[in-house]
């Protein structure tokens, strides 16, 4: 069009003009497009990253009590270990789920499912990894802390359960207490979470037969 303008013939140049302003509107209008198929572009990805995060979120934790899986946990257990950490767990079981499920229903047993894993998560947030690994079980991760200290997180946790109070709202009769006990073990030759799991599994149930709250692995 800059080639086309001429002094001396007014109407060539006038169709230059016309010509460059016709091009440049089209050009307007091609970037708006653009720009709005950039904004869908966004929109779609961002939807998609959603997705992935709900499903990864899916993948490595529980529905029910939105603690981590117990493959989850494994995968946590072998990285800590590959960076040479301690590595310590915390068996936390419900010693009277089923007498809550048998005498009141599956539904106060999801409640006191979740009551608990709130607790668990409350006191473990900052320090440690909280997963459900069976079902009245759950299993804290700690990096880097003593079998000292996550007995005292230990304590911390079972405290917080056995504040919490249920009445029945039917009934209005005054549910039993929560009943926990607790194991922990520190990692020595366990080659990966389940073995440590285990051990710190046994020190719970070592704990309940004693009538102890709490029991260490190994003393």
């Amino acid at each position: 069009c800059v080639h086309s303008l001429d002094e001396k013939n007014i109407q060539q140049s006038r169709n230059a003009l016309n010509t460059l302003s016709k091009q440049t509107a089209h050009l307007l209008t091609q970037h708006q497009l653009f720009k709005q198929e950039l904004i869908k572009a966004k929109r779609l990805q961002e939807k998609t990253q959603q997705q992935l995060v709900q499903l990864r979120t899916k993948h490595i934790t529980d529905q029910q009590t939105g603690l981590y899986k117990r493959h989850y946990l494994n995968q946590q257990t072998q990285l800590w270990l590959d960076q040479q950490k301690s590595v310590c767990a915390i068996a936390i079981q419900i010693d009277n789920l089923d007498h809550f499920i048998d005498n009141y229903g599956d539904v106060i047993g999801e409640v006191i499912l979740n009551k608990v894993a709130k607790q668990i998560q409350k006191y473990v947030f900052e320090s440690g990894l909280p997963g459900r690994t069976g079902k009245a079980e759950f299993t804290v991760l700690l990096a880097d802390i003593d079998p000292e200290t996550a007995n005292v997180i230990a304590e911390k946790v079972r405290n917080g359960v056995e504040k919490l109070r249920f009445v029945s709202s039917k009934s209005g009769i005054k549910l039993p207490t929560i009943d926990l006990s607790l194991g922990i073990a520190e990692h020595s030759d366990e080659k990966d979470f389940n073995k440590l799991a285990r051990k710190a599994s046994n020190a719970a149930h070592k704990a309940r037969s004693l009538g102890q709250s709490s029991f260490i692995a190994g003393q």
